[in-house]
């Protein structure tokens, strides 16, 4: 299920890079897509044992940015999940 869903995101991430119109309309297809990548982020915290991480909304600009430093890790107000600023 893991791989199958991975798959299938990718699928579609590919698609709204391709029509980033659809995302920003916020339509059925995109807010499904959302959805669905937060339920393989918890999937996938359990399935790789890896933790999962929120990233702070002040560094959306800079992480496309393949120069960027590694961020550090703050704790965060949700308890158990760590948040990187």
């Amino acid at each position: 299920m893991h791989k199958m869903l991975k798959k299938a995101l990718l699928l579609e991430d590919a698609y709204f890079e391709a029509h980033i119109d659809e995302a920003i309309n916020s339509n059925q297809r995109w807010v499904d897509f959302m959805d669905d990548c937060v339920i393989f982020a918890v999937l996938d915290e359990v399935v790789t044992n890896n933790p999962l991480l929120l990233l702070h909304p002040s560094c959306y600009d800079s992480v496309s940015h393949p120069k960027m430093p590694p961020l550090k890790i703050k704790p965060s107000l949700i308890e158990g999940i760590e948040i990187l600023n």
